[in-house]
Parts: structure tokens; sequence; C-alpha cells
């Protein structure tokens, strides 16, 4: 990984928009985020609540690469265990070496509660894409 590089966490869904037409075409619909980040100097890692990768998604893994996509995990019946939709969450987060927010129990929070626990956190360790927006921002440097 990059040093002294600010790192922002995104959703495929917040890089782009994926729509069946009536005549079973795929229309992709980008996001301007994506690059927003990028310019802003943000290392951008994808966590994804899917368990892969779709051929629309080709333009953006190229530009974040490979490495920084991160998937759910897939249900495993034979273990009685459900879809993991956090999975990609908590592989992106271990991969920056950030600890991934636990509840009372000591069990991982739901994605969307560990975004805003890591939002809160000071100095920050990690950016979303809603702080692209906000011009006051605190920053953090992962080195």
């Amino acid at each position: 990984m990059e040093t002294a590089k600010m790192i922002m966490v995104m959703t495929t869904s917040e890089i782009q928009e994926v729509e069946k037409s009536a005549d079973g075409a795929y229309q992709t619909k980008k996001h301007e985020w994506l690059q927003q980040a990028i310019q802003q100097g943000f290392k951008v890692l994808v966590a994804s609540t899917r368990l892969g990768l779709a051929p629309t998604d080709d333009w953006w893994v190229k530009i974040v690469g490979e490495e920084a996509v991160f998937f759910a995990d897939g249900p495993d019946y034979t273990n009685d265990r459900p879809m993991n939709f956090s999975a990609g969450w908590q592989k992106a987060l271990h991969f920056l070496g950030i600890h991934y927010p636990e509840n009372e129990h000591g069990e991982p929070v739901h994605w969307t509660e560990a975004r805003e626990i890591l939002r809160k956190e000071q100095p920050r360790q990690v950016f979303f894409k809603d702080d692209l927006h906000n011009p006051g921002y605190v920053g953090g440097y992962i080195g």
C-alpha cells in the first residue's frame, strides 16, 4: 500500500448504478465521486456487499486496481452460515490495518454501523464518499 495517502472506502453503488432495461441490456450510470476522490488525492478502496465483479465494473476496476476491491462472503449451507454482507468492509479495513468495530458482545457490527463509528474517530484513519462534500473534514494520513 502507498504511504502518506488519504484512504477513501467506497461502495460499488457509490461508483455506479446499473439497471436492466426492458430489452435485457444493462444501462450503467457512472457517478462522479470516484473521479472526485482521486482528484482530491485519495487512494480509493472498494468494499462491496456483492460476491464478485460484473462486466459493468471493468471501467472502475482499471482505475482502482483489483487489489483494492473487497467482496462479501457467500453463505455456507454446510455450516449454517448466512451470507456476510459486511465481509467486504471487514477485509478492506483489515488490509488497512484498522480494527473492524465490534458490538458489546465482541461481534462485528454491520458495515453501515462500522462506517458511522469510523467517521467519528479522530484523527480520521479512513474517509467515505460523504467527506467529498465536506470541505472542513479533518484529515488523517495512513502511512
